[in-house]
């Protein structure tokens, strides 16, 4: 079994799975299933709010945030997802990008979302990712956070391809919290879901967090 633990390596991954990936996720059972925490981050932002999604695969949630009257942008580093999200969803902004540097100005987006954008990274590279999203929000501009929670870090069972092996790391709500605070956010909520079908065997914890 191949393990792929290299960020670009599985960002390719990702593209080369984003077909079958959509047809599995961008369903009315995924926004279900987000619903509670997305209308919670939605009640945080102002009419017209600018908001930023790293890692939106698809643009999934696009269409949820752009019904209530934000600017919603999204990025991946998947070429193939950014061209499917750009089908999904004709009236949002997708650009193929990076999360380690993001292209964007100091303090530019009212909010920004992480739905498992971070989990394929090295835990200690995690805090800088975080310290990166700091710099394009403003100011008490909330931040949710989606990831695999549980402890460590290795490879786990790719669940599109079973013969690879992809690295995944797993936070605890003690441990999230700690590194929220020490990179510039305030902890606002902590719930957690189960997993859905086609998604990491991991409950997902997630975390609504504030600028600070």
């Amino acid at each position: 079994m191949k393990v792929v633990t290299d960020v670009s390596e599985i960002a390719r991954l990702y593209d080369r799975i984003a077909d079958p990936y959509t047809s599995c996720f961008f369903r009315s059972a995924t926004l279900r299933a987000e619903e509670a925490y997305l209308e919670e981050v939605a009640s945080y932002l102002r009419p017209g709010a600018l908001l930023l999604d790293v890692g939106c695969g698809p643009g999934i949630e696009a269409q949820f945030f752009q019904a209530r009257g934000f600017v919603y942008e999204g990025i991946d580093a998947s070429p193939n997802m950014v061209r499917i999200a750009r089908t999904k969803n004709p009236k949002g902004i997708f650009r193929t990008m990076k999360m380690e540097n993001l292209e964007y100005p100091s303090r530019h987006f009212d909010g920004l979302i992480a739905l498992e954008s971070l989990i394929h990274f090295r835990k200690s590279i995690v805090p800088a990712l975080l310290c990166e999203f700091r710099r394009v929000m403003k100011e008490g501009a909330p931040l949710l956070l989606a990831l695999q929670e549980g402890s460590g870090e290795g490879p786990e069972a790719f669940p599109f391809d079973p013969s690879v092996r992809v690295w995944v790391n797993r936070f605890s709500r003690e441990e999230l919290s700690e590194v929220l605070r020490r990179t510039g956010f305030k902890s606002l909520s902590t719930s957690s879901r189960p997993p859905l079908a086609g998604e990491l065997s991991f409950n997902k914890l997630v975390s609504i967090a504030q600028a600070s």
